[in-house]
């Protein structure tokens, strides 16, 4: 077997072995991410927000696209995407025009870093869509999944009750949970 052949191989299986790491490329790594799912919250389909901070874990500097696998939905009629942004100057939302990629059983949503990540900093995020996962039967239910191309260091998942919802149930049972009362 020559010796190109000893290579190709060797970087197929290092992919099979750690996708993330090839998907995602360049070494940028989520340190913290959130994903908000919120059913009926201002509107009758659901608002999912992801927030977080990716950081550039490698050795070289960052300047491309960020990436994003939300569900697939057909836009105007099922869904929108409300905003897709850099978070900059502290706390400012500073939307991104983004590009949307049919997956297959998923979106990807993604768009350029407007500056240079240099090792070891961080480049904050927000994006926030809505989609119609249900019909319009009283008896709802729905299934999210959330699919990253990055390691995340630390995960977050918050699904709020619907207001006038009954026998509200999260499957599997989450670790904690919190009441807030208004």
């Amino acid at each position: 077997m020559s010796i190109i052949k000893k290579v190709l191989l060797v970087l197929l299986f290092a992919a099979l072995l750690f996708p993330n790491a090839v998907v995602a490329g360049e070494g940028m790594e989520l340190k913290n991410f959130s994903v908000d799912i919120w059913p009926e919250y201002d509107d009758p389909r659901v608002l999912v927000i992801y927030q977080g901070t990716f950081v550039n874990a490698g050795n070289s500097d960052f300047s491309g696209y960020v990436k994003f696998n939300i569900p697939k939905f057909e836009i105007p009629k099922e869904g929108q995407i409300s905003m897709a942004c850099e978070i900059v100057n502290g706390g400012n939302h500073s939307c991104q025009p983004y590009n949307l990629e049919d997956k297959g059983d998923y979106v990807e949503l993604s768009w350029k870093t407007t500056r240079v990540i240099k090792p070891g900093q961080e480049y904050p995020v927000f994006l926030e869509f809505y989609y119609l996962p249900f019909t319009s039967d009283p008896q709802k239910s729905f299934n999210y999944g959330f699919i990253s191309d990055y390691d995340i260091q630390a995960l977050t998942v918050n699904i709020k009750q619907p207001l006038r919802a009954e026998d509200f149930k999260v499957t599997p049972q989450p670790l904690t949970t919190y009441c807030i009362l208004w």
